[in-house]
């Protein structure tokens, strides 16, 4: 009696109900023939025993449908369950719908409250999961009906996603609550500078306070086992080390402000002359007088005016203004890109230019980006600027925007003007050598010669492994190796490398996870024989031409494919 499934089931039951219609036919026809009671009376008897066994095995089988049904039903529930769980997930390490870290500070604490929910539906689940169990053991002896072995891995997916995603959860809300603090003090920096720039003991708990915000973070940073776990969101990490050093250049330029301003102020408030760095005063006569050396003080990291508003009774009021040199942190790097012929777009990541500065205690009054000399097209570069860093970035390129970008950062006020140039270049994608080897994939490959390509298609947000096999020679040297080294491209630009490792630190069962963008995605190497990139979720930003080399002591393997994408499906090529 094969009932593994409800259909299983159904024909079954179809076929006793047909079996016991043409028996009672049969009955009926047989009953008249028999001429003696004594053999009626035996010919009834056999075929009651016949009815009663053909009645019992149509329980059994009802029985099971209604076990089938029952685990269907819970498997539509695991379900419901996975796919709630997937969506806080994802909401969770995508905080760019947020408009602000308390913003996002606020979204995962409704998250962790929709977590506690269906953490709370747990116990009963495994109750009735084990009640199930037991039922599907009495009923079908020692089968496991394949619907229930699904159910079990789904549940088992979930309870395990279920508690790493309650791990991380807490991680997520410190970074969310640190960077929520850390942009309140940074944004509130010009306001306090406004009203304490001649106040020692307020600069001095502004550094106390910058320099607490500090530690808590590091402490907090170090205690992050894994920064780049498939759960972890890279952005509030990376957020929170970029808060740190804005935080640390804080602290620094506060101490200088106040070592500056208590050296060149007396006790009582006064200018101390005695002790004063290079002045320029401005008297009563609009006469004008230089104390010290006018070129040091020009090159010097700070400077201070002091102007004599005026005086009456012979008393008088100074004003002191201290600025802190600007200066450049990180300058421009250069950059390559692949575009689509004259099409506007870029294969892979966005291009961004990116320019670090400090010094400023308010933003620049201009900041001007040029390319080849000229300002940058508006309609193809989104803008950028704060207090600390500007940036450029673009998704929509052609070939004529390759040359020389400049970032010019002006303040009048303070007579600075900060420079810095990189350079851009393009290639075109039908210029990209294809290599004559090839990438493999879970979805198959098709037949071809050895420059053919491979293709593998997967659903958008679907999961994706793609699979790169090595040669026999190279699985044999693979577990001898000394070290190895394993790095994966797209479109000819790097998207991971792992460095020189021993053969065993890809060989774990979780692989080694790394982030690109918004996607998590994961290497290993499956028993020395092939070279696995997969992902639980892939993306269309994340289409592209993909090779993997990997270096087993002083060999290398190489190969490649491509992809191309559509919002519905993805084409790995």
């Amino acid at each position: 009696m094969n009932t593994g499934t409800t259909d299983d089931a159904d024909k079954t039951l179809q076929s006793i109900e047909a079996a016991k219609i043409l028996a009672d036919a049969e009955w009926r026809k047989l009953g008249s023939r028999v001429g003696l009671m004594d053999d009626r009376n035996v010919v009834a008897k056999l075929y009651s025993i016949w009815l009663s066994q053909l009645t019992g095995k149509r329980e059994g089988v009802l029985q099971r449908k209604r076990l089938l049904s029952r685990i269907l039903e819970l498997g539509h529930d695991f379900n419901a369950c996975s796919r709630k769980l997937e969506q806080l997930i994802n909401a969770a390490c995508c905080p760019d719908g947020a408009k602000s870290s308390r913003d996002y500070l606020k979204k995962l604490e409704t998250i962790n409250s929709e977590v506690m929910r269906l953490r709370n539906t747990v116990p009963a689940q495994e109750e009735v999961m084990e009640a199930l169990s037991n039922d599907v053991k009495t009923v079908f002896n020692a089968e496991t009906p394949t619907d229930l072995s699904k159910v079990q891995q789904v549940w088992s997916s979930y309870v395990q996603e279920l508690c790493k995603f309650e791990s991380i959860l807490p991680t997520l809300m410190q970074n969310s609550q640190l960077l929520a603090a850390a942009h309140g003090f940074t944004n509130s920096l010009q306001s306090k500078f406004d009203g304490i720039i001649q106040d020692s003991e307020s600069l001095k708990e502004v550094q106390q306070e910058a320099a607490r915000l500090q530690k808590d973070i590091e402490h907090h940073l170090n205690s992050i086992e894994n920064p780049l776990g498939p759960i972890l969101n890279k952005a509030s990490v990376e957020g929170l080390q970029s808060a740190l050093g804005t935080l640390q250049e804080v602290g620094e330029e506060v101490e200088i402000m106040t070592t500056n301003l208590n050296n060149c102020m007396k006790p009582n408030g006064s200018p101390n002359s005695d002790c004063s760095p290079p002045l320029h005063h401005h008297g009563l006569y609009n006469d004008h007088q230089e104390y010290g050396n006018s070129r040091d003080s020009q090159q010097s990291s700070w400077e201070l005016r002091a102007n004599t508003l005026g005086y009456e009774n012979d008393a008088s009021f100074t004003e002191a203004t201290l600025h802190v040199r600007p200066k450049l942190k990180r300058g421009l790097t250069d950059l390559s890109a692949i575009v689509d012929g004259n099409k506007c777009t870029v294969t892979g990541k966005e291009v961004a230019f990116f320019l670090e500065y400090g010094g400023f205690d308010k933003i620049p009054s201009q900041v001007v980006w040029l390319h080849n000399g000229r300002p940058i097209d508006p309609t193809k570069w989104t803008v950028s600027i704060s207090l600390l860093t500007t940036r450029i970035k673009s998704d929509c390129l052609k070939s004529v925007d390759e040359g020389q970008y400049t970032c010019q950062v002006i303040d009048d006020e303070l007579d600075v003007k900060l420079e810095s140039s990189a350079i851009l270049r393009l290639q075109n994608a039908l210029d990209v050598p294809q290599p004559a080897s090839r990438v493999s994939s879970r979805t198959g490959t098709p037949p071809g010669n050895e420059k053919s390509l491979w293709i593998t298609r997967a659903l958008d947000s679907s999961p994706l492994l793609l699979k790169c096999p090595l040669p026999s020679i190279a699985f044999e040297a693979y577990t001898g190796a000394r070290r190895v080294r394993m790095q994966w491209f797209r479109d000819g630009i790097q998207l991971y490398d792992s460095d020189w490792q021993t053969p065993d630190y890809f060989t774990g069962s979780q692989g080694v996870s790394f982030v690109d963008g918004n996607t998590f995605w994961s290497v290993s190497v499956c028993e020395g024989r092939a070279v696995l990139l997969n992902t639980n979720r892939v993306r269309s930003v994340d289409a592209g031409r993909y090779s993997c080399r990997m270096i087993i002591d002083n060999d290398a393997y190489e190969s490649s494919g491509k992809e191309s994408i559509s919002r519905h499906s993805f084409i790995f090529l």
